[in-house]
């Protein structure tokens, strides 16, 4: 999956964290590809923010 396909907020939150972009290229396609439909599944940007933190550690 090309990060350009994610929501902006994620994508600039990877792009600010080497170790989590690493993180999410090492995910199988499956992976990334449900990362991104939980991510458009969200009502809010707190929300994204909140899984983007997580994802991050």
């Amino acid at each position: 999956m090309d990060i350009r396909d994610l929501p902006q907020g994620f994508a600039m939150k990877l792009m600010q964290n080497e170790q989590a972009l690493k993180k999410f290229e090492a995910l199988s396609e499956m992976e990334q590809e449900s990362i991104a439909t939980q991510l458009k599944s969200f009502t809010s940007r707190k929300e994204m923010l909140q899984f983007a933190n997580e994802f991050i550690g």
